[in-house]
């Protein structure tokens, strides 16, 4: 499907016709538009023209199948010779300037020399990971997941951390988009899968019946070694092979899903189940439900937050509920951070909460602790597992523990997935 959607952006550049000198790709999803006026003033005319049409043509709607695709471009100009005397430079350029329009949330931008200080501190921060990976300075935190039934521990989320040593926290989404510039993708994911494996053989030594879940990229997901990638952390650590279970966004599936398909039922195979993650905010299908072997969906937090004073968001989240049981799925709702959201996510018979309500991610160490805190919180009342804070009983000694946890500060608010 992600190829199909690429030729058809490739048609729509190429119908320029014209216009423009040369269209080609570059690679991946990227394109590049040569165009040649003869004066400086009316190339730039004819630039801001053609990304304004360019943008235009790009976000009408794909239909594939039974999906109907919206679609989105970001793009950056470079001139010559100001911003570079040859096609290389003249590509880096463009391609900062697209990078910078892309943060800032805007169509297009024209290439500046001050948009440079961002490419240095990226280029800086992808030596600085490289490092960090070396020195396993990177921090791996869990976030536990719990049945809303019953109160269990049965799992938890891996979420990569790193606290730079001179600019301090680096959010977990800057940490992947340097990672992919910097071709340190596979490493960044074996890392963490070879901490959650460590993770999970501590909390089955401890008694509990645990899974990690971990988050995949998209090139993870058409990695054709993946497979072994996750066996080799299974065998390392002495797991089940239902120890571990991996994450991927219905955005991934769409854009590799003719890779995906080669690998994931291969991973399925080995006993590892597989959760689509922020489920409702992409590309969503019911193909996508039958193509690949998921066991988990994952409602996305934008719709657990909105849905105590959104009428519609709640109807939403319901559906999304009845969808995953009907075909036999569980279902988890990411983003659980107050009672009321409990109370409704518990009322439409979601299986599974993992927030802050319950507990925030932490490291390993602090996990263990806290999970048997849990555990004989959750034995003591006989009962499902409303955090103690909410339900009045912080005079108990194991409530007021648990509520410690969640008081320090050893973790930043997490706001990720992925």
């Amino acid at each position: 499907m992600g190829d199909d959607v690429l030729a058809e952006v490739g048609q729509r550049l190429a119908s320029l016709g014209g216009r423009v000198d040369e269209v080609g790709r570059l690679g991946g999803d990227e394109f590049a538009v040569l165009l040649s006026a003869p004066t400086s003033a009316e190339v730039t005319a004819a630039a801001d023209e053609l990304a304004a049409e360019v943008a235009e043509a790009i976000a009408r709607p794909v239909t594939h199948g039974d999906l109907v695709l919206d679609l989105s471009v970001s793009i950056g100009m470079a001139r010559f010779p100001e911003h570079g005397d040859g096609p290389e430079e003249l590509i880096r350029a463009a391609d900062v300037a697209m990078y910078a329009a892309k943060g800032r949330g805007i169509p297009y931008l024209v290439y500046e020399g001050k948009l440079d200080r961002h490419r240095t501190r990226r280029l800086g921060l992808a030596t600085d990971l490289r490092a960090a990976l070396a020195e396993q300075a990177l921090e791996v935190r869990f976030q536990p997941k719990v049945r809303f039934a019953t109160g269990e521990l049965i799992g938890a989320e891996a979420l990569i951390r790193w606290s730079h040593p001179t600019l301090g926290f680096i959010p977990a989404g800057e940490i992947i988009l340097i990672a992919e510039h910097a071709g340190l993708l596979r490493e960044l994911t074996d890392f963490v899968l070879d901490r959650s494996g460590a993770h999970c053989a501590t909390m089955q030594a401890e008694g509990f019946e645990f899974t990690v879940a971990v988050n995949l990229t998209e090139r993870d997901i058409a990695d054709v070694e993946l497979p072994e990638r996750i066996q080799a952390v299974i065998d390392a650590h002495g797991l089940a092979p239902g120890s571990i279970s991996v994450e991927v966004t219905e955005t991934a599936l769409l854009t590799q899903e003719v890779e995906a398909l080669g690998v994931l039922p291969r991973v399925a195979d080995m006993g590892v189940q597989l959760a689509i993650d922020d489920f409702g905010t992409g590309f969503s299908s019911l193909s996508h439900l039958r193509k690949f072997p998921v066991n988990e969906i994952k409602i996305d937090m934008s719709f657990v937050d909105r849905m105590v004073i959104r009428p519609n968001d709640a109807v939403i989240v319901r559906s999304i509920v009845d969808l995953g049981h009907s075909l036999g799925m569980r279902v988890v709702a990411e983003g659980v951070e107050t009672n009321e959201a409990w109370a409704m996510l518990e009322e439409f018979g979601t299986d599974v909460a993992q927030g802050n309500h319950v507990m925030k991610a932490i490291d390993a160490q602090s996990f263990v602790s806290w999970a048997i805190f849990w555990d004989q919180y959750r034995e003591a009342r006989g009962r499902g597992a409303m955090p103690p804070s909410r339900r009045g009983d912080l005079d108990d000694v194991i409530a007021v523990q648990l509520e410690s946890f969640r008081a320090t500060d050893a973790e930043q608010a997490d706001v990720t997935e992925s």
